[in-house]
């Protein structure tokens, strides 16, 4: 049984698309608070030795960046081949110092690797996009499977906040929280608190 305060969703520099489900049984009364950081993602500069062609991955020390996030590069030289100006990109998060990209949120998410073929030459840079906004909604299903959006249960985030759904007495078994970025990240904590069939919240 769902209880008060429990924590769906905790996590630091989420730049990816983050759901929690909830199966409603003895829970007639609920709220879901959502607490958000947006954070300021630096570009990062690195060289042609940092570029690995074998891995397709690139070293970038304490680059700072979560799988998703969005960026194009720059060159004072030529692009590592497979990489494009004016092209937006996505990291695929390696290590701290290490990352891949992808042409894709989606692929980024599925872990689809961009192939890298030369070094380039001179320094490249990677920017990130700024916060682009993101979408905080609820959806309903009856069967677990198949969900829709919940109307007037969503918000677009434009800078760090909170946001506070509640929903009474359902008409569904099931309800999925979910965070959907565009660009950037946000540090987040997805709070629940849970009513039972006699009013009371639930406790620990």
């Amino acid at each position: 049984m769902r209880t008060r305060g429990e924590t769906l969703i905790e996590a630091s520099a989420v730049a990816t698309t983050r759901t929690s489900d909830i199966v409603l049984d003895f829970l007639p009364k609920l709220a879901i608070q959502a607490n958000y950081t947006v954070l300021s993602l630096v570009a990062k500069g690195f060289d042609a030795g940092d570029v690995n062609i074998f891995t397709d991955q690139l070293t970038v020390t304490a680059h700072g960046y979560s799988t998703g996030v969005k960026g194009q590069f720059t060159t004072t030289g030529t692009l590592p081949g497979g990489i494009s100006a004016a092209t937006d990109y996505w990291i695929i998060k390696v290590d701290d110092d290490t990352f891949s990209i992808a042409t894709s949120l989606a692929n980024a998410e599925a872990g689809t690797v961009e192939l890298i073929n030369s070094t380039g030459s001179g320094t490249h840079t990677f920017t990130p996009t700024a916060f682009g906004g993101a979408v905080l909604k609820l959806q309903s299903s009856n069967d677990g499977s198949n969900f829709i959006d919940l109307p007037s249960c969503q918000v677009t985030l434009s800078a760090s906040g909170c946001s506070l759904f509640n929903v009474v007495e359902p008409a569904y078994r099931h309800l999925r929280f979910a965070f959907i970025p565009d660009a950037g990240a946000v540090d987040l904590k997805v709070i629940l608190n849970g009513h039972d069939s006699a009013g009371d919240t639930n406790a620990n």
